[in-house]
């Protein structure tokens, strides 16, 4: 079987995947803007807010089956991209702790969240939002980031949204027909994923899944486990916190600027998923080189913050008019709180993701996140109560904040941070 020999480290590779990667979240910028319009303006604030619930949920469930393979995956296979065995090894590994996952969730979500939840009654619109959660962990994107060939899975995904986007103008007419967008998107995101395993399948071999290469996979990668759990407590768990304190239609409306601030600042992405393996590569080979790469993309991400947060504060009554329809005006307060969240995530993900993690400080960018996301749940107890989405974004914006000092602080004081003057960065990072 011929094996692919990628060059990621060269600059002309690093465009390409920069550009697929855009086209990528270009597609997640643009769908929403096109069908959030038709969906809230058809679906109505109540039946918006039980999508948007569900769609929560399915993300949630994503990202504790996916178990921060998507970073410790990519991580591994961009360390060992020339050699095919350990590849197979590591794809074995992640299948098989994504299978023990899958079987967990299987048995312990539904009876959870069917016992006195916004599902209770709604099996249905459950079961499929549980399946569109697990095909979205599923996806082999970790594999494709760490070959450096992001072009393949970006054709993919692409494909899937363009589809998705059409069926919901197509299938999704009046209120109540919430389950059936939550149904399509899930049918395209298996479909998706499944397809990039076919491609994954022609260039290496697939492992049959043990528990015992799953179990250990679990073992590798749990502190990005820990990293996503803790990102995801002042991130994808805001709906979900907000609708236990909140009627579906407040759920609604802070789901709808919430998606606004998330489908903008998606524009970072393809920043971190290339800068990420790109510095995981050169801390390896050439520190001084991940250092100054490292500032670069801090200098592209910290320009695109500002400008986004900016932008999204001035003209948010205008987007919520335009976007989001007549009944929605109680989101424009929300979505400028929100728009503050631009620039610190910037920040944070340059000198978290991308920086922290090649440097193998997982553990302190844990704490710091685990530290966020446990005040962002006190605040969210405290707020959403008595001031609803406004409360629920103030508690987001706090505990990003956090997560911004605490990692400043942190490489400041163990002289690691890449923004400031070299010093003895390179001895303290041996």
């Amino acid at each position: 079987m011929p094996t692919p020999s990628p060059s990621p480290s060269t600059p002309s590779s690093l465009l390409g995947d920069l550009l697929a990667l855009y086209g990528v979240q270009a597609m997640n910028f643009a769908v929403p803007l096109l069908t959030l319009p038709y969906l809230t303006r058809t679906l109505g604030p109540a039946a918006w807010g039980a999508l948007v619930f569900a769609e929560a949920f399915a993300r949630y469930t994503a990202m504790l089956v996916e178990y921060g393979f998507q970073l410790s995956a990519t991580r591994d296979i961009a360390r060992n991209r020339h050699d095919p065995a350990q590849r197979a090894a590591h794809i074995g590994g992640v299948l098989g702790g994504q299978l023990l996952l899958a079987a967990a969730a299987l048995c312990a979500i539904p009876p959870l969240l069917l016992w006195g939840s916004p599902f209770q009654g709604r099996g249905p619109l459950l079961w499929t939002a549980l399946a569109w959660g697990l095909a979205l962990a599923a996806s082999p994107l970790w594999y494709f980031q760490g070959m450096g060939r992001m072009k393949v899975m970006a054709g993919l995904d692409i494909t899937a949204k363009i589809i998705a986007a059409a069926g919901l103008f197509l299938l999704v007419h009046h209120p109540g027909d919430e389950g059936r967008a939550v149904a399509l998107q899930a049918g395209m995101a298996i479909l998706s994923t499944l397809s990039g395993f076919l491609l994954v399948a022609r260039e290496t071999s697939l492992p049959r899944p043990s528990a015992a290469a799953g179990w250990a996979a679990l073992r590798a990668g749990f502190s990005m486990f820990l990293f996503r759990s803790a990102v995801s407590l002042y991130t994808t768990a805001n709906v979900l916190i907000l609708g236990l304190f909140a009627a579906p239609a407040a759920v609604g409306i802070f789901g709808a600027a919430e998606r606004l601030i998330r489908a903008a600042m998606a524009t970072f992405a393809p920043l971190n998923q290339t800068f990420f393996p790109r510095i995981s590569y050169l801390m390896q080979h050439d520190p001084a080189a991940a250092r100054r790469t490292t500032r670069a993309s801090a200098l592209l991400m910290l320009a695109l913050g500002l400008s986004l947060g900016i932008f999204l504060a001035a003209a948010a009554p205008w987007i919520v008019a335009i976007l989001l329809g007549p009944r929605y005006e109680a989101a424009i307060p929300i979505l400028r709180i929100l728009a503050l969240l631009a620039p610190l995530v910037a920040v944070s993900n340059v000198l978290g993701i991308q920086w922290m993690l090649p440097l193998g400080l997982e553990r302190d960018f844990n704490v710091i996140l685990l530290a966020a996301g446990l005040l962002n749940i006190v605040c969210a107890c405290a707020l959403a109560p008595r001031f609803g989405g406004l409360g629920m974004a103030c508690s987001v914006v706090a505990a990003e904040a956090a997560v911004t000092l605490g990692i400043l602080i942190c490489l400041r004081r163990r002289g690691l941070n890449p923004l400031a003057p070299p010093r003895t960065w390179e001895q303290a990072a041996a």
